[in-house]
């Protein structure tokens, strides 16, 4: 029965393969026909020009290998796989049914409910904030143009690919608005990551502090407020907690298939999120190596597949988009080197007062006893963590003479909290009054603090959002020709709000100002000083401005002469 499987399996990727050199050489139907089916607003030409010829069957090459490859893998390596795989899951059922003797019912009732009362705040968030920026633009360019476009392309660091296709998952569900089928893998996301966190610190610390420290964590700014976003930043976050649970678990059982395959799985994951988990992942391996309980070499060794894994499914995008979009980002840019180490500290300092609502006591607090827990808890886990956290982060970012975004760091959270945990001693807790009360203290502090300082604290953060929509409402059903150079929030959501939501009829017209056309609306950005309606041939009247842009809507006056202002400029 094994070799009938064995040779089915290596059947079918040997048809995979043949299927794959088969489709190389129709490079240029293809795409035809995938320009035809992900190209929107009349951007079927330029995706031609992008998708040539060579890089189409590059692509189908190295899909070839990777069947070939694949196929012997299971020919050669079969029984080796399958036995991998039956202890895989015999140890996780086992794991399960221990579950049942090892949670009481009151514990489960207690996490179950700091779970749903998690997620009832992060669907409050969600239907108080439009989606953003971003997420219009995840959406606009790898959700709706389906699976292909959210596999493939790459604009910048800002295509977050798992999400996407998750996104893409989700999307399916037709009954629901836009905005949740966007946002609801990042919604269940943070369920399961809510309930790893505990897991985590229940190993670590017992339950009682697992319990408090798990309400702390997820009532923090970031970790709340990307457990609703459509961001791939939560994954990065979840793999990190899951990555170091399989490292404890190795440590404390270092023959265990399970401990290994999830650690393999969580540093995919993370890597397939984010290329920036590279960083959490250093720390992790500099982590493994300062504990001689922990086998380095098991680690490096089981760091192979990861990688491989995250090499053969990021190959798509970057034959199509070049590796240079995975390292360049037109948001940062790259300074002296004293200037660096400040951005980086910017960084780090960042996640604290993020975190802490920007609140300067708070961030103060948190501070104040992270470094008490350094000072008294020198070698234990969060201490040697966070200081690692801290080590990656220099090394990755003076090797790559860039900083980055606050939001990348988001992982950071974790041994944050575990430092302060340190600090709380179980014979503390040991009283159930006591724990009750303690309890009951930070969970009505944090949860009350989220529900009523987040959206004021979000609106600090994007500002911008709520003047974009109200510019995509204010124009017409049918706006015609817009002129109109901004590459971000008003554009994004002038596509996402008026065209995909409110289905309102135009053009939209970014390089290239010609003086002699009629354009029905011209949009200047105030921040560039821009004065396109005075350059026209027409005469334009103000239709809608705020704090970003300045709208103008056509006339249909032409001027008396091209080189003189019109007579209203001139007499004011």
């Amino acid at each position: 029965m094994n070799k009938i499987i064995r040779f089915s399996v290596f059947a079918v990727f040997i048809l995979l393969s043949a299927v794959s050199m088969y489709m190389g050489f129709y490079a240029e139907e293809l795409i035809e026909a995938l320009a035809e089916k992900i190209g929107s607003d009349g951007d079927s030409e330029k995706i031609k020009s992008f998708l040539t010829g060579e890089k189409i069957q590059l692509l189908f090459g190295f899909s070839t290998l990777v069947a070939l490859s694949t196929g012997f893998l299971f020919l050669f390596r079969f029984e080796r796989i399958t036995n991998l795989w039956n202890s895989f899951l015999q140890e996780f059922y086992q794991k399960l049914r221990g579950l049942k003797s090892a949670v009481s019912t009151r514990e489960a009732l207690t996490v179950t409910s700091i779970i749903l009362v998690h997620l009832a705040l992060s669907i409050y968030h969600a239907s108080q904030i439009p989606v953003t920026n971003d997420e219009a633009f995840t959406y606009l360019n790898y959700v709706n143009r389906g699976f292909v476009a959210a596999f493939a392309f790459y604009n910048e660091p800002n295509n977050h690919i798992l999400y996407s296709l998750l996104a893409n998952c989700s999307d399916l569900l037709s009954f629901m608005d836009i905005s949740w089928r966007l946002r609801l893998p990042s919604l269940i996301i943070g369920a399961v990551s809510t309930f790893s966190f505990y897991w985590l610190f229940r190993k670590l610390y017992g339950i009682k502090r697992a319990q408090i420290f798990t309400i702390v964590w997820i009532g923090l700014f970031l970790v709340a407020k990307y457990h609703f976003l459509a961001r791939g930043y939560g994954l990065m976050m979840l793999s990190f907690i899951t990555a170091f649970y399989a490292l404890i678990s190795l440590k404390e059982d270092p023959q265990s298939t399970f401990a290994k395959g999830f650690f393999i799985c969580s540093m995919f994951i993370g890597l397939y999120a984010h290329p920036t988990f590279v960083i959490p992942l250093i720390a992790l391996i500099i982590y493994s190596w300062s504990d001689r309980e922990i086998q380095i070499t098991s680690i490096l060794k089981l760091l192979i597949p990861a990688v491989f894994l995250t090499v053969i499914f990021y190959a798509p995008p970057i034959i199509l988009n070049g590796f240079e979009a995975f390292t360049q980002n037109s948001g940062l840019e790259k300074p002296s080197f004293l200037r660096l180490l400040k951005e980086i500290g910017e960084n780090i300092w960042g996640v604290v007062y993020q975190t802490s609502y920007n609140s300067p006591f708070a961030s103060g607090v948190v501070t104040g006893l992270a470094i008490v827990s350094i000072i008294s808890n020198r070698k234990l886990a969060g201490t040697r963590l966070f200081f690692f956290s801290l080590i990656s982060i220099l090394l990755v970012l003076i090797a790559a003479g860039s900083p980055m975004f606050t939001r990348n760091l988001l992982w950071l959270t974790v041994p944050i909290v575990m430092l302060i945990a340190q600090i709380v001693k179980d014979n503390y807790l040991a009283p159930k009054m006591r724990f009750n009360i303690v309890f009951a203290f930070v969970a009505i502090l944090f949860f009350t603090v989220r529900a009523f300082f987040f959206k004021p604290t979000f609106d600090i953060y994007y500002e911008r959002l709520q003047p974009a929509y109200d510019f995509a409402d204010a124009l017409p059903a049918e706006y015609g020709e817009l002129f109109f150079t901004n590459t971000t929030y008003h554009y994004t959501i002038l596509k996402y709000k008026a065209n995909l939501i409110d289905h309102k009829k135009g053009t939209l017209q970014r390089t290239d100002f010609d003086p002699s056309m009629k354009y029905n609306f011209i949009v200047n950005e105030k921040e560039k000083d821009q004065a396109f309606h005075q350059k026209s041939q027409f005469d334009y009247t103000s239709y809608y401005e705020d704090d970003w842009v300045s709208v103008w809507a056509l006339s249909n006056k032409k001027r008396y002469n091209e080189n003189i202002a019109p007579l209203s400029k001139i007499f004011g």
